[in-house]
Parts: structure tokens; C-alpha cells; sequence
């Protein structure tokens, strides 16, 4: 009689599989078009605007060739930007290149309530980092007349001042803002799962060095774009001796109206930043970099003494912990002697006469509150496709390297062919002009999706094969735990769009429409000397929100943030889908 060997049914394995795929590509094309139509299509055209003569009145467009970057090479005031911009990156990678990731290590040979504490203080320097306030105190503090201190000149009037003071200012404020970060980035390399021996540097260096190389990339490609600082302190001056790419490639193009070499310009560090990105998808893609919740604190970290004594000194942590937040103390000096200012004189009753604080918080809130949910919803959407669902399979996070030309993207190099786009549609001064051009953020959909990569990680062998998973389970896998994330990255988002002057600056015409920045802006070219109105201005607009951001993030600290792991993922087995 012959014998029957039972096999494996597969057709609920086929019809999982399909369905995966299936529901993954719908999710990811969102991301796609918003890529595509807001990313790719600008690129494109502001490196074919670099070949032509165009102005932003509507004349013909003539095709020159290589004649915009041939004016550039010959251009004096191109070469001092482009070496000030060099000598910035330069400063600015000695300073963020070891802190943020000794910070993170430090932080971690404390106990667990020591270690929220300074969570919590560093997040200080993050929500207080607010560049045009930044620059208007310290211009105020600097001013010869009734700054701070008393000088016989300023010290901006002169290049080799300017340019060191300025250099010096965004290292102090960058490192204060990169150490609060860093305890965000590097300090999951140090957690680890309930009941486990406490990493070893050979498990921990391999992602320490991937998130370390993705760190200085972004850094120097933001770099590139580098403008709110020397455009407010200096205007780029004296002589255009702090004159980064940004603000030449701003002058040019919307001050002079030369478009051809402003679009030279902006295509140089389009490319250098499109590189760089390509570049740090590889590196996260290589390394199989995880992101992981860990859902209780290790016991180990309390109760073994074995565990403690292979611990670093703590005084050694210790100095250094205090070490840097001496230099963020320092760096919120000139803010401490801008508040009682706020207070005296007829500040406050001016500042009321002069704007309408209601407008202007809606003007300031509304917009990056929109366009953050926008660039999160995206983004997680396409990062539950290409981490959870893998519609490709094991290959699916090459999926990411789609994005990742854009994952360092500012607004400024793309801000030419925007700005034309929405003269064109009559969007400028106007609610939707206001928004932001860019509603994808890619660096959003990089980390939720190493996030969803590591839950899908502890999903039974068969479900990660292709099998179908019921809806409860899928939920509880991967969306309940991934909800406090997409909250983080929305308010920093939010904040972070807050900040940026560079595209309302290009797109608000009318005071009805100013936010906080050009509002201080503005007070600032036509109040210059008026430092009670000023220091009212910074003290009623940008302290309550930044307050405000505090106090929202300080939960996450508290309560999520402290429990995420960062590592990388071993390969799979060569069987495994």
C-alpha cells in the first residue's frame, strides 16, 4: 500500500504573501508620488534652470550651457562663500563629531532616575534651538553702544572678527542642540533587552558606527545650506566675508534676480547633498540597523554587582556630563540678560501697538503643524510597507534607497523652481503658499521604518515567510508600539518647521501673513535700536512655544525614549524569505 507523506498546505502562505505585497505597494505609493512630484521633478528642473536665463518676472527662457558655472569660477565672492561654508563644516565636525556620542555613553553608566534627569535637561538646548533669536540676542549683546559689554567697535564690523565670532556662536549653539540629540540617537546602542548582560563594545560598535557616519553626513550636507545666522548677524558681511552658498545663492536669486548663477549654486549643493544621502542609505541599509522598544528595564542594571564593576568610572562620566552642560549654560548667558529687558521700558505696550500676537501665533503654528502631519502620515505609511509588510521580501529595505538622495533635503536649493511654482499657481502670501513644499520627510520614514523592521523581527518564522496575520496581532505588533514614535518624530517635526525663515521669508509679501521669525525680522530692520521691543518680541513669542515643546517631549523622555534599543540585526538564514 502505498504511502501518502503529508504536505504543507500553501495556499495561506500564497494568499498571505500576495496580500502583504499587495497592501505594501498601495501604502508605499503615497511616499512615492510626494517624492517624485515634490522631490525628483524639482530636482530636475533646478539643474536644467542652471543651463538657462530665467528671471522671476516671466521673460523667456534662454539656454546657455555651461555659461552660469563658468561665472561662478570666475566670481571672487562665490570662492569666499564656498571656503566660509568649508570653514563652518570644519567647525562644526570637531564639535559634534566625539560630544554628542561620549555624552550618550556617559549618560549610560548612571542609573536609570540620574539618567532621565539628564534627559530631561538636554532637552533644554533642542526646543530653545531657534536660530533668529539666537542671532538677534547675541547682536543685541554685541551691540558697542548698550550690549552686554562695552566696546569701542563691534566686533562684527571687521571680516576676521565677524567671521570667528560667527564661526563660535554656531558651535556653541550646535553643540548644545547635537548633545541633546545625541542622548536621543546614541543612547539605545546602550539599552538592551530585560535580564541580559549589558552590550559589549563588539556588539555595540557596528551600529555605533553606522549612526555615527549617518550623523556626520547629515551635518555636512545641512551645512550646504547654512543661512539663518550670517544672514541675520552680518547680512553676509563685511565685504561678504561670512557669506555662506545659502545666503549668496539668496542674494543672487532673490535680491539681484540673477537666477542663472543662483540656480548654479543651488544645483552644487543639490548634488553634494543628493550624494551624501545615497551614501547614508547605503550605510543604514548595510548595516542593518534595528530600532526597538524595550518593554521593561533590565533588572541586571540594579541588582548585579558583576554588571557594575565592568562599568566605567563614574567620576570620569561624570566630569564630562557636567563639562557639557557648562557649555550649554553658557550658551543661554545672553538670554538670561535679555529677559529683564523684556519687562522694563514701553517693550511690551509697542510690540502690541505694532502687530497682532493672535495672527502671528496661527501664522507661525498652523502651517508646521499641517505640513508635520502631513510629512509623518506619509512617511509612516510607506515605513509600515517597507519594515512591516515587505512587499519585496527580505530586499525590501533596498526599497529605501529610493528616498534616500533626499534624505538630507533642505528647502533652500529647491526654493528657486518653488518659489516659480507657486507664483505660477498664485499661492505666494498666501495660507498655502505657507506651507511647506516638502511633505515627505525621508528621515522620518528611515527611522520608523528600522523600527518596524526589528518588530517584524520577532514575529513567528512562518509569519515572516509570507503567512497571513490577523489584524489584531499585525495592530499589536506593529502600530500600538510604533504610535509613541510617529508622536515624537511629529512634534519635533512640528518644531522644526517652526524654525525654519528661509521659505516664509520668500513666500510672505504681507504682514498679515508674518510668523514669529519674520516678525522679529521685521521689528528688527525697523526697531534696530530698540532692544525693549526686541527682547519683549523674543520673550512673548518664542519662550511660550519653546516652553511648550519642553513640556510635550518631556513625557516621551520620561516614559518611551528611554526604552528604545538601537542595533544591528544579524543576517537571516539564507532559507528565510
Amino acid at each position: 500500500m502505498e504511502t501518502v507523506q503529508p504536505h504543507p498546505d500553501v495556499s495561506t502562505k500564497s494568499t498571505g504573501s500576495a496580500g502583504r505585497t499587495a497592501l505594501g505597494l498601495v501604502l508605499l505609493l503615497p511616499a512615492l508620488l510626494c517624492c517624485i512630484s515634490q522631490l525628483l521633478v524639482p530636482t530636475v528642473n533646478t539643474l536644467l534652470v542652471s543651463f538657462q536665463e530665467i528671471n522671476l518676472f516671466g521673460s523667456e527662457k534662454e539656454w546657455v550651457g555651461l555659461e552660469n558655472y563658468a561665472s561662478l569660477s570666475g566670481n571672487e565672492n562665490f570662492w569666499r562663500a564656498a571656503g566660509f561654508t568649508l570653514a563652518t563644516l570644519a567647525v562644526r565636525l570637531f564639535a559634534l563629531a566625539i560630544v554628542p556620542l561620549l555624552l550618550a555613553w556617559a549618560a549610560s553608566q548612571f542609573r536609570r532616575p540620574l539618567r532621565l534627569g539628564l534627559r530631561i535637561l538636554f532637552t533644554l538646548p533642542v526646543v530653545f534651538f531657534v536660530p533668529v533669536a539666537i542671532a538677534i540676542t547675541w547682536l543685541m549683546v554685541l551691540n558697542p553702544v548698550n550690549g552686554l559689554f562695552s566696546f569701542e567697535r563691534s566686533w562684527l564690523a571687521s571680516p576676521a572678527s565677524a567671521r570667528s565670532l560667527l564661526l563660535f556662536i554656531d558651535a556653541l549653539y550646535l553643540s548644545g542642540l547635537a548633545s541633546g540629540l545625541g542622548l536621543l540617537v546614541f543612547m539605545p546602542l546602550w539599552r538592551r533587552p530585560a535580564d541580559t548582560p549589558p552590550p559589549t563594545f563588539r556588539e555595540v560598535w557596528k551600529p555605533m558606527l553606522a549612526t555615527w557616519a549617518v550623523g556626520m553626513l547629515a551635518v555636512s550636507a545641512l551645512t550646504l545650506s547654512t543661512f539663518t545666522l550670517s544672514s541675520v548677524l552680518t547680512n553676509g558681511g563685511p565685504a561678504g566675508s561670512t557669506n555662506t552658498l545659502g545666503t549668496l545663492f539668496y542674494q543672487l536669486a532673490f535680491r539681484n534676480f540673477d537666477m542663472g548663477p543662483a540656480a548654479s549654486i543651488a544645483s552644487l549643493i543639490l548634488l553634494i547633498t543628493l550624494l551624501l544621502g545615497i551614501v547614508a542609505g547605503m550605510i543604514v541599509i548595510l548595516s542593518r540597523l534595528r530600532l526597538d522598544f524595550v518593554s521593561r528595564e533590565p533588572k541586571l542594571e540594579e541588582t548585579d554587582p558583576a554588571v557594575n564593576t565592568k562599568r566605567s568610572q563614574p567620576l570620569a562620566a561624570a566630569l564630562f556630563v557636567l563639562l557639557t552642560l557648562g557649555v550649554c549654560t553658557f550658551g543661554a548667558l545672553p538670554f538670561g540678560w535679555l529677559l529683564p529687558q523684556a519687562f522694563g521700558g514701553e517693550g511690551p505696550g509697542t510690540l502690541l501697538e505694532q502687530i497682532s500676537p493672535g495672527q502671528v501665533f496661527i501664522n507661525s503654528l498652523v502651517p508646521p503643524l499641517v505640513t508635520a502631519t502631513l510629512q509623518v502620515l506619509t512617511a509612516y505609511l510607506a515605513a509600515l510597507s517597507i519594515g512591516a509588510l515587505q512587499p519585496l521580501g527580505k530586499r525590501s529595505g533596498w526599497l529605501l534607497l529610493l528616498f534616500s538622495p533626499w534624505l538630507f533635503i533642505h528647502v533652500l536649493p529647491l526654493s528657486l523652481v518653488k518659489v516659480l511654482a507657486a507664483q505660477q499657481a498664485g499661492m505666494l502670501d498666501s495660507f498655502w503658499g505657507s506651507l511647506s513644499p516638502i511633505l515627505l520627510s525621508v528621515p522620518a520614514l528611515f527611522i520608523l521604518t528600522i523600527f518596524f523592521a526589528a518588530r517584524g523581527s520577532h514575529m513567528p518564522r512562518e509569519t515572516q515567510a509570507g503567512e497571513a496575520q490577523s489584524a489584531p496581532g499585525f495592530f499589536e505588533q506593529f502600530i500600538l508600539p510604533s504610535l509613541p514614535l510617529a508622536g515624537v518624530l511629529w512634534l519635533l517635526l512640528v518644531f522644526s518647521n517652526g524654525q525654519d525663515v528661509f521659505w516664509p521669508l520668500l513666500v510672505s509679501a504681507s504682514p498679515e501673513r508674518y510668523t514669529f521669525h519674520i516678525t522679529l525680522l521685521q521689528l528688527l530692520r525697523t526697531f534696530g535700536g530698540t532692544q525693549d521691543l526686541l527682547a519683549a518680541a523674543i520673550t512673548f513669542f518664542i519662550l511660550p512655544v519653546s516652553v511648550f515643546f519642553f513640556l510635550c517631549l518631556v513625557p516621551f523622555q520620561l516614559g518611551y525614549l528611554d526604552r528604545l534599543r538601537l542595533y544591528s540585526e544579524a543576517p537571516r538564514d539564507p532559507d528565510q524569505r
